[in-house]
């Protein structure tokens, strides 16, 4: 997988995605209403949309975004019709300064735009050698696709659940924390959700996110600025496996998210 005019490639790709879309949401953030008055309920629902939106703004770009499809739209306020804007006016800068600069693909890697953001009282500094919002969908697409389909053989084989974990276990040492980052993005919209439940056309369920614990290791300060994957961990586990005592629910969420395995 590569980036930029092949610029960038590997694992450093991952992180450029990690980090457009930190910005994306960053700013679709400060095109909302404040949460300051929401239940913790309201809060999850709103935050998990706000994620939806920003995945769907990095995977599609801004030319392929319909905002009259976005399934999210209750939960982001009254004006969230007009979120774009900023949006537009990033991409300008960003091609103005191209222009006005005269730079070449070297000078925006050397030099690239930067845009910083406050939020939760942190400072973020975003570098942009490329244009951001032009869509991911080639890159970002087979990859899920293929980690879906691996999660689901051996789901479906006749290993034993220990066997099963292991397995996945040793896939999702292979993936960096900023791929672990992305799956958890991912997972909050379209097909991406199907890795917290996905229904077979035999009756049963897959919960790879849920019982292969795929982001265990993702660190609290990779996803500090929205919400929490313990949080939303719980909450599906909750909806997964209904009925279970509050020990039980706490006790899965311990073990999916201590101190990185060996």
């Amino acid at each position: 997988m590569s980036l930029f005019h092949g610029h960038y490639s590997g694992g450093p790709v991952f992180i450029k995605l990690y980090e457009e879309f930190r910005l994306i949401y960053l700013i679709l953030e400060s095109t909302l209403p404040s949460k300051n008055d929401l239940s913790d309920d309201t809060l999850l629902h709103r935050d998990s949309a706000a994620i939806a939106v920003s995945y769907e703004l990095l995977f599609l770009g801004f030319d392929s975004f319909n905002i009259k499809n976005v399934k999210e739209k209750n939960e982001l306020g009254e004006d969230f019709d007009n979120f774009l804007q900023p949006f537009e006016e990033l991409r300008q800068e960003y091609e103005e300064d191209w222009v006005r600069n005269e730079k070449s693909i070297q000078s925006m890697l050397e030099d690239p735009l930067t845009k910083k953001i406050n939020h939760k009282s942190q400072t973020y500094i975003h570098k942009l050698p490329f244009r951001p919002l032009d869509g991911h969908l080639s890159r970002l697409g087979h990859y899920f696709r293929h980690i879906y389909q691996i999660l689901k053989f051996v789901d479906g084989s006749d290993l034993k659940p220990d066997e099963k974990y292991e397995f996945c276990k040793a896939f999702r040492a292979q993936l960096s924390t900023h791929e672990q980052a992305l799956l958890y993005f991912n997972s909050f919209w379209g097909p991406g959700k199907k890795m917290w439940s996905d229904q077979t056309f035999s009756g049963s369920t897959h919960h790879f996110i849920l019982d292969f614990k795929l982001i265990k290791n993702l660190p609290f300060h990779v996803t500090e600025f929205t919400l929490s994957p313990r949080e939303k961990f719980l909450f599906e586990l909750k909806k997964a496996y209904q009925g279970r005592s509050e020990e039980w629910y706490l006790d899965r969420l311990t073990t999916a998210f201590e101190e990185l395995e060996d």
